[in-house]
C-alpha cells in the first residue's frame, strides 16, 4: 500500500511553519523552523 502524507508550508523571511497530515491515520504534525532548508528537508 502506498504511503501518502500531505504537507503544507507557510514561508516567511525569517521562519517557516509546517504541518503534515496522514490521511490514513488522521495524524497531524506541526513544527516551526528557522530558515535552514536542510532542517526542513530532513523533517
Amino acid at each position: 500500500m502506498p504511503h501518502v502524507t500531505s504537507i503544507g508550508l507557510d514561508v516567511h523571511a525569517r521562519s517557516v511553519s509546517a504541518c503534515a497530515f496522514d490521511p490514513f491515520t488522521g495524524e497531524v504534525t506541526q513544527r516551526a523552523f528557522g530558515t535552514d532548508a536542510g532542517e526542513i528537508a530532513e523533517w
